[in-house]
This record gives structure tokens, sequence and C-alpha cells, in this order.
């Protein structure tokens, strides 16, 4: 996590740990509704702290909220889409191609 603290000033950070080890965490720039970083360590996924992540950010702001992840990132295209994130539009940036998505207000769904 220490290589993220200059990118996590501002945002609201909660990290899930296990046995100490902090094991996933998601920042929340609060103003926009957007989750800036959703990161699980490796050796901790398909466990389901990236959903519960997800969960958690939606009791504690609401919906809609938005994100972007980066078009080259397949797994977590699949796990977004899986759990009910829409894409809506692709960009690039200077990190590359990447593509916005919501999960949108339940009343749009």
């Amino acid at each position: 996590m220490q290589e993220f603290r200059e990118q996590l000033e501002g945002e609201e950070t909660f990290v899930a740990r296990i046995k100490g080890d902090a094991a996933a965490f998601v920042s929340v720039w609060v103003q926009a509704s957007f989750i800036h970083h959703l990161y699980v360590s490796p050796r901790h996924q398909a466990r389901g702290l990236g959903k519960q992540l997800v969960l958690f950010t939606e009791k504690e702001y609401g919906r809609p909220l938005y994100l972007k992840c980066g078009a080259a990132n397949a797994n977590a295209q699949e796990f977004y889409e899986r759990t009910g994130w829409v894409a809506l539009s692709r960009a690039v940036g200077p990190d590359g191609p990447y593509i916005n998505y919501v999960l949108p207000d339940a009343t749009q769904e």
C-alpha cells in the first residue's frame, strides 16, 4: 500500500486486513462518488474481498458510484461487469486506454 500513498491524498481509504496483513483496499474521491483504487493483493484474490469492499463503499456513499479501469485489465473488467457495473465510455489517458464504469442507482437498473 505504501506505493499508493501519494495517490490516496484527499481520498477516503478503507483497508481489509487478514491476520494483520493489508489484503485489499478501496479509496474513494467522495466529491465525485469515484472509486480511485480498488486493489486486492494477488495472494488474497478470489476470496470475495473486492466484492465486499464495493458493497461497503456502496453502503457508505450510496449509488451511483464511478470508476475507470485499464482497457488491458480483462480480469478487472470481468469482475466489474459480473458485479453490476456498466461500461459508460472508453477513453485514452496518460496511462493508456481505459473504460469508465458506473454502478448505477438502484432505481436505474
